[in-house]
């Protein structure tokens, strides 16, 4: 099966997967930071705070960051051999991100509140 994308189209459309594989990365270090950061709220807390929901907060939030930059690197890899289009991959993984990111900010409004 013939790609449908034009031959001079496909350096512009993987310069744009790779730039969002970049700006992926970016995404995942400030969504862990944040995250990070957002477990100072824990220091305001008496003992009514929750260790165990906090803790899977920062190290969820982590995993998924890492786990999403290495799936997307891997499947835009084999993708790009089979000369298939990449470009909606680095996107779905920033919306996993974003999600991970939301779920994580959930956790920590529910350990500390």
């Amino acid at each position: 099966m013939e790609p449908t994308s034009s031959t001079s189209a496909q350096p512009a459309a993987f310069t744009n997967t790779v730039l969002l594989l970049i700006a992926q990365v970016f995404a995942g270090f400030l969504c862990s930071a944040i995250v990070l950061l957002s477990l100072f709220k824990y220091d305001a807390c008496d003992s009514s705070c929750n260790n165990a929901t906090a803790s899977i907060a920062l190290y969820g939030m982590v995993a998924v960051s890492a786990l999403t930059v290495l799936t997307s690197i891997t499947l835009t890899v084999i993708f790009r051999r089979q000369k298939r289009r990449t470009l909606f991959i680095p996107l779905v993984g920033l919306g996993v991100m974003v999600a991970g990111f939301a779920a994580a900010m959930l956790l920590i409004d529910e350990a500390t509140g």
